[in-house]
């Protein structure tokens, strides 16, 4: 990921799911297609739970495993961008 936003979030995403179509991603996840497209294409942003399932499910059925780290620091950036900047601020001392 390299620019920190919904829109890249979301691609990354999408890159994971892979050759699975939306349907079919949504009956491994448990979560609505539609819901799924709108996270691919950065209008909402799913729980860290819900993340976490999404990625979990695409592992399981082959898709390359993601850099958790990376995905958890990108989604702590977008949701909470205060405690985001508390935590690098305090790495950065």
């Amino acid at each position: 990921m390299s620019k920190l936003t919904k829109e890249s979030f979301g691609a990354s995403i999408r890159k994971l799911r892979g050759k699975l179509t939306l349907r079919e991603a949504g009956k491994k996840t448990g979560y609505n297609f539609t819901w799924l497209s709108k996270v691919e294409n950065g209008r909402e942003i799913p729980s860290w739970d819900a993340l976490k399932r999404i990625l979990s499910e695409y592992e399981k059925k082959g898709m390359q495993p993601p850099d958790m780290r990376e995905f958890a620091l990108h989604h702590l950036m977008l949701t909470k961008p205060e405690q985001f900047c508390i935590a690098l601020s305090s790495i950065l001392r």
